[in-house]
């Protein structure tokens, strides 16, 4: 979804209503995904966002940086982030 944003920000519609309602069917998505996954453990985010085996091969490493990403990819806030990654160091 990050790749999604970066892609439509960064292209150049010569017809800027075309811009507006891409963007804003964007965000219309965006918060039905939202909606879809509030109240899912942080297990079933990564299952359901299909996040699930990358975040797996990540643990082995515990590459913060890269975690973190995966993680704010499950549309977490940074304080459960970090809880998160400092659980998984505990038990890594």
């Amino acid at each position: 979804m990050c790749h999604y944003r970066e892609t439509v920000r960064h292209t150049w519609f010569k017809d800027e209503d075309a811009y507006t309602r891409i963007y804003a069917e964007w965000d219309t998505f965006k918060g039905l995904l939202t909606q879809s996954i509030h109240g899912m453990t942080v297990n079933e985010r990564l299952f359901s966002l299909g996040l699930l085996e990358e975040f797996d091969k990540l643990l082995p490493s515990m590459t913060k940086p890269r975690l973190r990403a995966v993680l704010f990819k499950c549309f977490l806030d940074d304080d459960n982030v970090e809880a998160i990654i400092r659980q998984q160091l505990k038990e890594g």
